[in-house]
């Protein structure tokens, strides 16, 4: 009873801050990972409802609430941002954030939720900067062509999921943020589970006025400005069920999430008060079966995804509104001892209605997927093939194999892997149907991926000149090549008065990515200490091959808003449960024409996060720290003419009991 007086207690703080903040709106229409945590209580047993975990020759870097809460991550835009090859584009603080992986475009990156596609139907891709991390267990972002989900996934996927612990525990916790221009949020999670039983639910409240300063410089005497309609409001909550008896597993999650927010204007322009509001509902429902022989997984879902958009100065409003079903079922059986294979099938049914449309417009999609795998203690091969039918015409045969390899040398174990898919995304009911412009003829997006890399991890007992144990160190590096070449790339044209998407241009993505962490704990002046970096570095080299339209001068050219040289690392200090965290985010020039004549420059923010963790009985603790961002105040730009604030600060806490 005391444990829901006090969750009570807290929820009812962002409310309270609603009540005296809110206005009126214009519109009337985990540093351990969960995998981490299971390696310390060896006898826990985590569920993540995935029969086939992602392969191990996908580069992919994971994310746990912990390590989330420790880098005072807000959303899935700031963790990709700030900790992995990918780059995000960002008209702002809140603002829309899109990912592009390995050269590719934001549709080409598929997001999901529990493994509901994320990606709207009608857009075709999903805005990151809405995506709340203070209600999720773990993010994870995997790297290159993965046909085992779905199609479309040309450059890489991100995964946002829920984990389910099969131990006797409980806990309540709760997060505080309250930073420069009068940004705020408050988070609650409860967890209570059993041997067999699993409950947790989440609540957040965030806002921001956002009217941080910066310097126009599209006058002809750069004045100082405050940032205008860009406040941002989101609240949002998910709960997760879990049973378990046996072999038998049944887990439902549902998650709530409304945004809105204003939409800064160019520098230069004067705002005329643009809204938009963003409704997020979705649910799945997960039955496992887990047998020494056979496995299944069944996976019913429905993911409700709502837009609007105001501008009161000239009095236009417009919605979105999009649904997707899914229902999918997976065996998987095992047999000979080495051998497996697995197979997949899934309907999904998308529809949308826009003020834009002529009409509902809807379209339903059936794949099968089956890939045979033999997989030893130092081996594993996959071969896999997946078929797509929209209605009952087959879209498309989808081959691919990879695999790994451990060479065993005792002190250096070396990983080789490897990947190949053939690959395609569907043009979205935007670009198919929108008016004006829309075009029904479009072609399905073709890609072709290949990928060859190299990992390890080393750990080493450190000693003293007396032989005693002095700590340890670990040591572990991922270097990665890649090419994808995709055809059919559907881009917006000009096409008299209106725009209309084309098949137009043929584009090849290859490069490199280099990924490296290293941790040494050891014992000086009576106390211990623990130094860890971590590091990832891409280079990209991304061309158009081909283009249909006559005399394009971007043939041979590098496409638009792809740096070629990404690179973010960290340093984290710990003595005494106090943590000091340094990074930097360093990012290379972007071209803005095809003809790679102007271009954005590089540029290479810096944050700081000093912490202090206070144990407590029990399980309790309380975790406080300091944020600043922009740590040198460097003054620079995503998107062009879209300022970026400075020096800016973050105080967080967070309580567990």
């Amino acid at each position: 009873m005391k444990r829901v007086l006090i969750c009570c207690l807290l929820l009812s703080l962002p409310a309270l801050n609603n009540a005296q903040e809110k206005k009126d709106s214009t519109i009337n229409v985990k540093s351990r990972s969960v995998e981490e945590d299971v390696s310390v209580i060896p006898e826990v047993r985590i569920t993540g409802f995935r029969l086939s975990p992602r392969p191990k020759n996908l580069h992919n870097s994971k994310f746990g609430r912990e390590e989330l809460g420790k880098q005072g991550s807000f959303s899935v835009a700031d963790v990709l941002q700030t900790q992995t090859n990918a780059y995000i584009k960002t008209y702002g603080p809140y603002t829309l954030a899109s990912p592009s992986i390995r050269g590719s475009g934001a549709s080409h990156t598929q997001v999901y939720w529990n493994g509901l596609p994320l990606n709207s139907p009608a857009l075709g891709q999903s805005d990151l900067s809405i995506l709340n991390t203070e209600i999720m267990d773990q993010v994870s972002i995997n790297y290159g062509s993965d046909l085992s989900s779905s199609s479309g996934a040309l450059g890489g996927s991100i995964e946002l999921n829920d984990r389910l612990h099969w131990r006797k525990s409980s806990s309540i916790s709760y997060r505080q943020r309250s930073g420069s221009f009068s940004s705020r949020s408050s988070s609650i999670c409860l967890q209570e589970s059993s041997d067999n039983l699993y409950f947790s639910a989440a609540a957040v409240y965030a806002s921001a006025v956002n009217n941080f300063s910066y310097v126009d410089r599209s006058v002809a005497v750069p004045t100082s400005q405050l940032m205008e309609n860009a406040d941002f409001m989101q609240q949002g909550g998910t709960v997760t069920i879990g049973y378990k008896q046996k072999k038998h597993e049944v887990k439902f999650s549902g998650l709530m999430s409304k945004a809105d927010r204003g939409l800064p204007v160019i520098m230069g322009v004067t705002s005329k008060g643009e809204r938009q509001l963003d409704d997020s509902f979705m649910g799945v429902m997960d039955y496992q079966y887990l047998g020494a022989r056979f496995q299944n997984q069944l996976k019913l879902g429905s993911v409700s995804l709502v837009n609007r958009y105001a501008n009161p100065t000239i009095e236009l409003s417009a919605e979105h509104v999009s649904q997707v079903v899914i229902f999918q079922n997976e065996a998987k059986f095992l047999f000979k001892e080495l051998w497996s294979i697995n197979s997949r099938m899934a309907g999904r049914l998308e529809q949308a209605t826009s003020t834009s449309y002529s009409e509902t417009k809807s379209r339903g999609l059936f794949s099968n997927y089956t890939e045979l795998e033999r997989s030893g203690r130092r081996t594993k091969y996959a071969a896999r093939v997946r078929t797509e039918m929209i209605g009952q015409e087959l879209a498309a045969v989808l081959p691919g194999l990879s695999g790994w390899i451990v060479l065993n040398n005792k002190r250096v174990p070396l990983r080789i892997k490897w990947n190949a898919s053939k690959n395609y995304r569907l043009p979205s009911l935007n670009d198919l149907y929108w008016l004006p412009g829309g075009n029904p003829d479009l072609l399905p997006e073709l890609g072709y991926s290949a990928d060859l890399g190299i990992s390890s991890d080393l750990k080493l007992n450190n000693e003293d000149s007396n032989g005693a144990s002095n700590g340890r160190s670990g040591q572990w590096f991922e270097i990665t090549g890649f090419y994808t070449n995709i055809s059919n790339w559907i881009l917006w044209t000009p096409t008299g008065q209106s725009w209309s998407p084309q098949n137009v241009k043929r584009v090849r993505n290859s490069g490199v990515e280099v990924s490296y962490r290293g941790s040494r704990s050891f014992n000086a002046f009576g106390l211990r200490h623990s130094l860890t970096i971590n590091m990832c570095y891409s280079l990209i080299e991304s061309k158009v091959l081909e283009s249909e339209v006559v005399g394009d001068q971007g043939v041979g050219k590098s496409l638009i808003f792809i740096p070629k040289h990404n690179m973010k690392y960290n340093l984290e200090y710990q003595v005494m449960n106090w943590s000091l965290i340094f990074g930097q985010c360093l990012t290379g020039k972007v071209y803005l024409d095809a003809i790679n004549q102007s271009y954005m420059p590089y540029y290479g923010p810096s944050y700081m996060i000093i912490s202090k963790r206070i144990e407590g009985a029990g399980d309790s603790r309380l975790k406080l720290g300091v944020k600043m961002n922009n740590l040198f105040n460097e003054e620079y730009q995503v998107m062009p003419y879209r300022p970026m604030p400075g020096f800016n600060v973050n105080v967080m806490g967070e309580i567990v009991f």
